[in-house]
């Protein structure tokens, strides 16, 4: 079986996160899995987004240096999705994001 070979790595926070489709609807989820190119959503409803759309987030993460919890923003599209009969996941890749959030990042998954 071939191995997966993965371009960032990958950490499973499990934070809140708030999931804004370009047509205004807004759902909570989690954040299943982060990297500086992508992250992971769990949903608790069906994912309302086709492979495609773009889509923005917003979550905080945990700063140890610091009490700092302010919100990383990031603006991409779905890559995947999965739908279960009462909740769904979906697979997003960055496309836009502040530069010092995309180091927040970083500094977290390296932290961990």
């Amino acid at each position: 079986m071939a191995q997966i070979v993965r371009k960032y790595a990958r950490v499973r926070p499990t934070t809140e996160i708030k999931v804004l489709s370009l047509n205004g609807v807004i759902l909570i989820g989690r954040l299943l899995d982060l990297s500086p190119g992508g992250a992971k959503i769990g949903l608790d409803m069906a994912p309302h987004h086709n492979v495609g759309n773009e889509i923005n987030i917003a979550f905080i993460l945990p700063d140890p240096k610091s009490d700092k919890r302010s919100p990383i923003f990031a603006r991409g599209k779905v890559a995947w999705q999965r739908k279960y009969p009462t909740s769904g996941e979906l697979g997003m890749q960055f496309d836009e994001m502040l530069p010092s959030h995309q180091e927040r990042i970083r500094e977290f998954i390296g932290s961990t």
